[in-house]
């Protein structure tokens, strides 16, 4: 009599038949390709952070802490005396609490000046804008020396969000973007606008020489876990799904998916293959292709997750004697406040703050004059034009809006102040048909007001014949001919 297989059964039988539905790889020769596009990636990076003078280094914000490099924030600290800054950008805001997030910009603002950011809708083809866009730029432009140019290197993890902060920033498709990580494989210069330029650098993922061989195997384990790693190319997904289950609650999981409860991954691999149909010959349930798919949920967030910044920053934990628990001389006072005797520096980051998180959770703000945000487009001189920069003109969609300075009564006096190319600026032909004739256009119209035109004589008597015909005829009376015009007929 046959046995109607268990739910552990069919476990066990899934674990034995998974290794050999593995795919083979191609051997060194794969791992050698692997290894040489990743030093070309570092090199590029090491070549970003050279020619940069401010670093914008992206994180996300689901991660912030997973997504940053000691190396690179060492290397750009070493380099201040050259005048190289770093800046943090805590994108992806969105997908992540609010409280969560303002805990994280207060935890990293500790040492390294740190903006959120929503990028805008990659959907459109131009005019992109985003809330946040305005305090990023007001940033890199405090930055900006008074006379000269500043180039800004931007670099992160893949997959962060680099090229569409970009396209935010430009409010225009200037680098190509994918949902999948790996799009951009080389350097990209893009000019925002006179005197600044950006350029967007590969994903690069970051290993620490620091860093122990047991650290290595569980940051690599969280490092599958960003989607910096195309699904398909993960050699071991079920080890990827036990991260998420450890991550995430058992309840979210059985709401997500509509299962029962399960008391480990494999069992829980097994029920999401046999509900999805996910079976090998025989009817074993192919948990391999089970976690793929929970992978590729997970990194299109179906599966919700953030992390929780620690709630004491290391920089206001005096450090200690080694060996001991005395506090070593000199970090008495470590976490405290402090009496300054120099000026701080000329722009106040706090009001920058305010400004950027507003912009980031509170909605749509108005940016200040100074900002600058609705500047004409730049067309940069012929010297300053990148060879990789696509200088391309896009036909403007509509024509310019009416001077509101010229035939308006509700005008302020600040307004009377304009310059004279502003109140005589040319309208748009739809506008020219209104019998409002604007202030411009009176002096070519000066003729048509004078009385003793001789166009407007002749259509004045013109219409006082025509007056006198039609009285004549409604009299019964002969025609009535000018004297003028009598000595033309014959007479008999």
């Amino acid at each position: 009599m046959a046995v109607e297989p268990t739910l552990s059964t069919l476990a066990q039988m899934a674990a034995e038949a998974a290794p050999d539905m593995q795919e083979e790889s191609s051997g060194s020769a794969q791992a050698r390709t692997q290894e040489q596009m990743k030093r070309h990636y570092v090199r590029q990076l090491h070549k970003v952070i050279d020619e940069s003078d401010i670093i914008i280094l992206v994180l996300d914000a689901r991660d912030p802490d997973g997504c940053r490099s000691r190396l690179v924030e060492e290397e750009v600290r070493r380099r201040e005396s050259e005048g190289k800054k770093l800046v943090f950008v805590l994108n992806k805001v969105d997908l992540v609490p609010k409280a969560n997030a303002q805990a994280w910009l207060k935890y990293l603002r500790h040492s390294t000046p740190t903006l959120p950011f929503l990028s805008a809708n990659q959907h459109q083809r131009n005019n992109l804008s985003s809330s946040t866009s305005p305090a990023l730029l007001k940033l890199l432009k405090a930055y900006k020396p008074k006379a000269g140019s500043v180039t800004i290197g931007v670099v992160g993890y893949p997959n962060v969000g680099k090229s569409s902060l970009i396209n935010s920033l430009k409010r225009s498709k200037a680098c190509a973007i994918a949902s999948q990580p790996g799009h951009t494989k080389e350097l990209q210069s893009v000019q925002l606008e006179r005197g600044m330029r950006i350029v967007d650098s590969p994903g690069v993922v970051f290993d620490d020489d620091g860093e122990s061989a047991d650290v290595k195997g569980a940051r690599k384990g969280s490092v599958l876990l960003r989607n910096v790693v195309r699904v398909d190319d993960v050699e071991d997904p079920i080890a990827v799904v036990e991260e998420i289950v450890a991550r995430t609650e058992a309840e979210a999981l059985q709401r997500i998916y509509n299962l029962p409860a399960y008391s480990s991954t494999l069992e829980f691999l097994t029920m999401v293959a046999l509900s999805a149909g996910k079976l090998l010959k025989g009817g074993t349930p192919d948990i391999n292709t089970a976690a793929r798919q929970i992978l590729n949920d997970w990194n299109h967030q179906k599966i919700p997750y953030y992390s929780n910044p620690p709630e004491v920053h290391s920089s206001q934990i005096p450090s200690l004697v080694p060996g001991t628990t005395d506090i070593a001389p000199g970090a008495e006072n470590v976490g405290n406040a402090q009496i300054v005797t120099q000026f701080a520096q000329p722009f106040v980051l706090d009001g920058l703050f305010g400004a950027a998180d507003a912009g980031a959770f509170d909605g749509d703000t108005k940016m200040d004059d100074g900002q600058d945000a609705e500047e004409m487009p730049f067309t940069p001189d012929d010297d300053m034009v990148d060879p990789d920069v696509s200088t391309t003109s896009l036909k403007r969609p509509r024509s310019p809006s009416p001077n509101p300075i010229a035939g308006s009564d509700n005008v302020e006096m600040g307004d009377a102040a304009a310059s004279p190319e502003e109140a005589y600026t040319r309208q748009p032909k739809r506008m020219r048909k209104n019998h409002d004739l604007p202030e411009y256009e009176k002096a070519q119209n000066l003729g048509k007001n004078n009385p003793m035109n001789r166009r407007s004589l002749k259509k004045d008597a013109k219409r006082a014949r025509k007056i006198q015909r039609l009285v004549a005829k409604a009299a019964g009376e002969s025609m009535v001919v000018d004297e003028g015009l009598a000595s033309t007929f014959m007479t008999a």
